[in-house]
């Protein structure tokens, strides 16, 4: 009995870690830009995550550059969205692709003002965030 109980756990620990590492939050945002409008992807991908940070690479499409900032808040809505978090701040990492280091504050403004770019060092409430879709 001792050696099956054995045999399952050896199965199911690699199988738990495996579901753990599943769990990091990953999106695509379709929006549609220029002229003719054309529609364009740009894909956020968390990449680390800890109890009080996530990293998060985002990375668009030719062409989506210029949509890569609003796409990247969308994608930190979405993500503090899945952990159950109230407030967000974002921190750039690299350009090449954007990395940010995505931190979830316990206490922040309730100001419905969006900031300008995702790496505002403001603290913003998820609140604020747009619908998801």
């Amino acid at each position: 009995m001792k050696r099956h109980i054995l045999s399952i756990m050896a199965i199911l620990v690699p199988l738990s870690v495996t579901a753990a590492e599943g769990a990091l939050y990953h999106t695509t945002v379709n929006l549609v830009s220029g002229r003719p409008l054309t529609p364009k992807s740009i894909i956020i991908e968390e990449v680390e995550r800890t109890p009080t940070t996530s990293i998060i690479e985002v990375t668009a499409n030719t062409g989506a550059e210029d949509l890569v900032s609003s796409a990247a808040l969308m994608g930190m809505c979405g993500l503090a969205r899945q952990r159950g978090e109230k407030y967000i701040q974002a921190r750039q990492i690299s350009l090449q692709p954007l990395t940010l280091e995505v931190t979830f504050p316990k206490v922040g403004s309730e100001s419905s003002t969006p900031p300008a770019s995702a790496v505002a060092p403001n603290i913003f409430p998820v609140a604020s965030c747009p619908p998801s879709p």
